[in-house]
């Protein structure tokens, strides 16, 4: 019998959707609703609501990497005031945060092969999007497809072939 998915767990799927879907950049209209924002806030909120997850998690400063990430988060804040251009540094800070946010939740969420082959299905089922709608799409780039702003050609390539790759274990492996 399979393990029950908690809801921390699908709130951050669905962080997955639309963090790497940017399906708030298909449908404009979503643009203004902030779903992105929602979506972190929502998917921290369900895993700090959730006590089974919290007791199943790793502590984020016993892993290495993550306190890795900490110190350059830590660095780049520390260098923000001898910056040539504040601002910039500022946002690049927070756009490096919200990174560790996806980070940190990757790390106490995923415990298994289980729920690391559903954040790969799930990662594949947001690249599909993209890959749909960017063929559907009439904008290109220098004869390549694109569909979202903050993908250009080359990204959604990268991410395809890492993605795809594992997808096809996957599916190998569920045979």
């Amino acid at each position: 019998m399979a393990k029950r998915t908690s809801p921390a767990f699908w709130g951050f799927l669905g962080l997955i959707l639309i963090y790497i879907g940017r399906i708030q950049e298909i449908f404009l209209f979503l643009a203004p609703l902030h779903i992105g924002k929602i979506a972190v806030i929502l998917a921290v909120l369900l895993y700090l609501s959730d006590k089974t997850a919290r007791k199943k998690a790793l502590p984020l400063f016993e892993c290495k990497q993550f306190k890795l990430y900490f110190i350059l988060l830590l660095l780049g804040c520390l260098s923000i005031p001898f910056s040539m251009w504040s601002g910039r540094s500022f946002d690049m800070v927070l756009t490096f945060a919200r990174v560790g946010v996806f980070f940190g939740l990757t790390l106490l969420l995923v415990h298994s092969l289980e729920d690391v082959g559903r954040v790969i299905w799930t990662t594949a089922l947001a690249l599909f999007t993209i890959v749909v709608f960017s063929m559907m799409s009439k904008t290109n780039v220098a004869g390549r497809y694109f569909a979202t702003g903050t993908y250009d050609p080359n990204d959604l390539a990268l991410l395809i072939a890492v993605t795809l790759p594992l997808v096809f274990y996957l599916f190998r492996r569920s045979k």
